[in-house]
């Protein structure tokens, strides 16, 4: 029979897998008891312990019961009953209790002291942990019994502790072998046994900084402070938050592999990456020039979270304290703004352990015991009730003796204030009883804040305007960010190579904020390759810090800063409140919220824009909404923006924006509607990439009109020089088309063979396009037989070309198509010109120039002054010639035709030439085979009749 007894947790006896039912709760207790005791047990003390309210018979005769139905339910395995003695055999079945005792035991008898654990220690370890499934007989009790429930609650601490020192061992063991998730999972299980046990919380802290989960570390923290000021009204100890302030500057020494299990100390002067003071010069001499000059002075320094405050102060300090001036640091942190003193009792008890309160008077003693129980017996009296000024007084009075007994009267001595925005009002009152009271003393005030907390009429703010109304100064320092030399300056001291590259990105991806730069150049000095990395992850330490600002917030305002950040970098109160779905007043109170926490900053111009005081504050914003908020507001952001720009001449300029918001508002439709919109509008201010962009996700998004999508996208291909690209994107609308866009396919595929010189393949598709024309359809007519024209004047077909050419004139002047008319012109003048004819040529160019100075058609216009140009050289006119080409130039450029752009140079370059400039015309010629390098290629054999393009 295999029998098994769980006594940890609810109490149960399985025999071969099922539960053992027991008649009374007795009989549960009487072998928990004997399991627990060991050894032989006689009746007597049994029946006193279970039945204390019957005699002595009575005792015995419920034992006697009890054991019968216990000796039935296990058929009677493991009982050792006696005549006056009764036992249980632990070897005769399996008990959880047994199997922690003896592995926790198995570990004693290695050979080293039992506060010690080695590699033989972890499988017993293990084990013993394993069966720990709740306290002892937990939730089970006699009423009838207060013997046994004292019984049970000493054997409940007696396990919980050695259950406690278990974890301890065993988190120990995985954490100097790198394990730090098993290690963290086993000291959450520690912490929950004791919340109170700051070394617990201390080491869990530790294990997040070891594994790279800084922002668990810190929140860890802050619910240590959480615990025991709820439950003891206490702050931690100087270890705790020295630990904490650590782990916020990144300054966490890596886990080295020690063999005992010893307490974890953590140096402050050890750190993981250490960088010059940069970036600081200036502020460092007015920091020294102003306690050079100290009779009495307050510094303020301040800045965004991340500035640079404690670094500037820490490397000032370290020099002073170098020189062997004394320095009081009052440390605040966020966690404490609601406990009471909190940066004065570390002071203090710092100032109590480095011996530094010996021989101070007994009357400042007892009025510290106040705050420090633990010198309450080296003080005459215990210090009376705090129930009026007096007595309040008389502390602060007891806190500056020390401070001036500390610092040996070693004038001048600094007394800084970090972080004060979080300081708790009773400290706050007691910076400013201090400020007053060393007036005759040669004491430097220092006062930390960040600009985006302090509140205006803040309690040390007033204090200070009224030190100011006394006639005194305030050194004022406000901290800027880094300037791109700063990050070189870093870069180098790094020792990574100092490329314009990286300092541009870190840089951009910092924003110049000078935690960001560390953080990023910590992150690249430990893996280096992530230099070249396309993307950088958000280092532990600015997510930290980017939370610490987001979490704090009230609903409203996470409200608001959620529709902001959908919205963008930047945006208006109407966008955002459109967005929101807030009221008027609730969104203004949003914002100004978000301001006051340096979130959000307004900018400089005549309309109101809110803008995010860095970009990664947006992003951490927009990563923690949920996919589903993301398309909500999404959304509202696109039918905010319609709503305002409506059907005006405004949408095409907004177009793009609104795609995207329909685009992740899942509402793919309109997005492609509206990208068609962006596409043509980009198109028409020769953003070529922007509008390829455009029309190639209205396509990726289902846009209807495909064979319309397919001509926007070979023409841009076509501008850029990728021919490739542009045939298969228009033999893809080809495949899509519908009769009313063959036509225009066709002749587009018979333009960029033209352009790649395989004129007789273009002559074939324009042959096809005229098929598919209808006759009402002479502009397009027109315009088709300009284009074969030209194919054939190349070809040497000067007839056949002159023929095509006017037919196309008369087309272009029956339907009065200036843009056709002006086509037909050119190409006549081209025509002309081959045949020597330059008076018939300068009429055709003329007129095609004089028409295309009236319309909105670059295209007309660059050809027509080009060939004008040439002409212009025929003449001998070559100063013309040239005006003519660089205006050609300038506006091929900004359509961004590189074909003929590259043509254009190349006919500047031969015309200067001519002219007797040879290193201007290499210059325009090495500028002309750069392009011409581009064209047409894209992994294809370059064709040579692309670089013989000269006229158009």
């Amino acid at each position: 029979m295999n029998l098994r007894l769980h006594l940890f947790g609810a109490p149960r006896i399985e025999r071969d897998g099922q539960i053992v039912h027991v008649d009374t709760r007795k009989a549960i207790a009487l072998i928990a008891y004997l399991v627990g005791q060991g050894g032989y047990q006689s009746r007597d003390t049994l029946g006193a312990l279970l039945w204390a309210e019957s005699d002595q018979g009575g005792a015995r005769a419920a034992l006697r019961r009890t054991l019968s139905a216990l000796n039935a339910a296990i058929e009677g395995t493991g009982l050792l009953i006696e005549r006056e003695a009764i036992a249980f055999d632990p070897s005769s079945l399996w008990c959880d209790v047994t199997v922690f005792t003896q592995a926790i035991a198995g570990c004693a008898g290695h050979s080293h002291d039992q506060h010690i654990v080695c590699e033989q220690c972890l499988p017993l370890l293990n084990e013993a942990a394993s069966v720990y499934k709740g306290d002892f007989l937990q939730g089970f009790t006699l009423r009838d019994s207060a013997e046994f429930d004292l019984w049970q609650f000493q054997q409940t601490e007696h396990l919980r502790r050695l259950y406690s020192v278990t974890l301890e061992k065993l988190v120990h063991l995985y954490s100097i072998s790198h394990d730090y998730l098993q290690a963290i999972e086993l000291a959450q299980m520690w912490l929950a046994l004791d919340p109170l046990h700051e070394a617990a919380h201390r080491q869990l802290m530790q294990l997040y900084a070891w594994a790279d989960q800084r922002a668990m570390a810190l929140r860890q923290y802050r619910e240590c402070v959480r615990v025991l000021q709820q439950e003891l009204g206490v702050p931690p100890l100087d270890e705790t938050s020295s630990l904490y302030q650590q782990v916020m500057e990144n300054r966490i020494e890596p886990r080295s592999i020690i063999s005992t299990l010893t307490p974890i100390s953590i140096s402050p002067e050890t750190t993981k990456f250490m960088l010059p003071l940069t970036g600081r010069d200036a502020e460092m001499s007015r920091l020294e020039l102003a306690y050079s000059h100290v009779s009495q002075q307050v510094v303020v320094i301040e800045g965004e979270a991340g500035i640079g405050k404690t670094r500037l102060t820490e490397d000032f300090i370290a020099r002073c304290r170098t020189a062997g001036h004394f320095t009081a640091v009052f440390r605040c942190f966020e966690s404490e703004t609601s406990i009471a003193y909190a940066p004065v009792i570390r002071l203090l008890r710092d100032l109590l352990n480095k011996g530094l309160l010996e021989g101070l008077e007994t009357h400042w003693l007892t009025e510290l015991g106040r705050l420090l129980p633990e010198i309450q017996s080296r003080a005459l009296s215990t210090p009376a009730e705090m129930n009026n000024t007096a007595a309040q007084t008389r502390l602060y009075e007891a806190i500056c003796q020390t401070i001036a007994h500390a610092s040996k009267a070693a004038y001048p001595h600094i007394i800084l204030f970090e972080d004060i925005h979080w300081s708790d009002n009773a400290t706050l009152e007691f910076a400013a009883y201090a400020l007053r009271r060393s007036k005759p003393q040669q004491i430097m005030f220092m006062f930390t804040w960040r600009s985006e907390e302090m509140p205006r009429g803040h309690h040390i703010q007033l204090t200070l305007a009224e030190y100011i109304r006394s006639g005194e100064q305030i050194c004022h320092i406000t901290l800027p960010r880094f300037t791109k030399e700063h990050i070189h300056q870093l870069v180098s001291a790094a020792s990574l190579n100092a490329d314009s590259l990286l300092i541009d990105r870190l840089y951009s991806e910092s924003e110049g904020l000078p935690l960001f730069v560390y953080e990023y150049l910590s992150l690249i000095r430990t893996n280096t390759s992530l230099q070249n990395a396309s993307e950088w992850e958000t280092p532990i330490g600015m997510q930290a810090l980017l939370r610490s600002r987001i979490d704090q917030l009230s609903k409203t305002a996470r409200q608001i800063l959620d529709a902001a950040a959908v919205i963008g970098r930047a945006f208006d109160f109407d966008l955002v409140r459109e967005c929101g779905g807030r009221t008027d007043d609730e969104t203004v109170d949003g914002l100004d919220e978000l301001q006051q926490r340096g979130i959000l900053y307004v900018g400089e111009e005549d309309i109101i824009i809110y803008i995010f005081r860095h970009e990664k504050l947006r992003a951490a914003t927009y990563k923690d909404l949920s996919l589903a908020r993301k398309r909500l507001l999404h959304g509202r952001a696109a039918q905010a923006i319609l709503n305002r720009v409506g059907h005006t001449d405004k949408l095409p300029a907004s177009a793009a924006l609104v795609a995207y918001h329909f685009q992740l508002a899942g509402q793919e439709v309109r997005s492609a509607d509206y990208y068609v919109i962006a596409g043509r509008y980009a198109q028409s201010l020769f953003a070529n990439h922007e509008a390829l962009d455009y029309f190639e996700q209205a396509l990726a998004l289902g846009y209807p009109q495909v064979d319309e999508l397919y001509q926007h996208i070979g023409d841009l291909h076509t501008i850029n020089g990728n021919y490739p690209a542009a045939i298969h994107s228009y033999e893809a609308g080809i495949a899509h088309a519908h009769n009313g866009y063959l036509a225009s396919l066709e002749h587009a595929l018979g333009n960029v063979f033209h352009r790649m010189g395989e004129w007789e393949l273009a002559e074939s598709y324009f042959a096809a396009a005229l098929k598919h024309l209808e006759p009402t359809e002479t502009s397009e007519r027109a315009r088709l037989l300009i284009d074969w024209s030209l194919s054939r004047h190349i070809r040497g077909l000067t007839t056949e070309a002159q023929h095509l050419a006017g037919e196309a004139l008369a087309l272009a002047e029956k339907t009065g198509s200036a843009v056709s008319q002006a086509q037909a012109h050119n190409m006549l003048g081209i025509l002309a010109r081959k045949n020597g004819d330059l008076q018939l040529a300068g009429f055709h160019l003329q007129q095609s120039y004089q028409i295309a100075v009236t319309l909105n058609d670059f295209n007309i216009h660059i050809a027509s002054l080009n060939n004008l140009a040439l002409m212009f050289s025929d003449l001998e006119r070559p100063q013309e010639a040239q005006q003519l080409l660089e205006q050609a130039l300038e506006k091929c450029a900004r359509v961004g035709d590189r074909h003929r752009e590259a043509a254009l140079h190349n006919n500047i370059a031969d015309l200067l030439h001519k002219k007797g400039f040879p290193e201007q015309a290499m210059e325009h010629l090495k500028h002309a085979v750069a392009l011409f390098a581009q064209v047409g290629v894209n992994g294809q054999e370059m064709k040579p009749e692309i670089w013989r393009l000269t006229e158009w």
